[in-house]
């Protein structure tokens, strides 16, 4: 809730109840700015985009199955996505203009990262699943 300050004339953004002065500002926009913040705020800690971000990747299922049944045919699906994703990164770099060598290592090294936060999130919803 957002008011102005008779005396001062300055906005005071308050809790919803009106029991605690959040901020004061001074132009009505820069209050609404903050309290704009705070609710964005919360959304996040309710659903943090991480999360959503490593959901969307089409590898995260294999990952999760990975995790739930280790077997050879999930390990062929959690490799595969590892090698499709540093080919794509290594032609990538070439095509930007770098030599094999470093779009190669460089795709391999960005790949594996993919693949450890990925297995890192499946591991940790797989033990949330239980």
């Amino acid at each position: 809730m957002i008011t102005q300050h008779k005396k001062t004339k300055k906005w005071l953004l308050h809790t919803r109840d009106g029991s605690r002065v959040l901020g004061t500002h001074d132009t009505y926009e820069k209050a609404l700015k903050q309290e704009r913040a705070i609710q964005i705020s919360k959304r996040r800690r309710k659903n943090p985009p991480e999360k959503e971000v490593c959901a969307r990747l089409p590898s995260y299922e294999s990952a999760l199955q990975f995790v739930k049944e280790p077997n050879f045919e999930n390990t062929v699906k959690v490799v595969g996505s590892w090698v499709g994703r540093s080919a794509i990164i290594s032609v990538g770099m070439g095509i930007a203009g770098y030599d094999l060598k470093t779009s190669v290592k460089n795709g391999l090294i960005a790949a594996t990262a993919i693949e450890v936060f990925v297995l890192g999130h499946a591991i940790k919803d797989s033990k949330k699943i239980k």
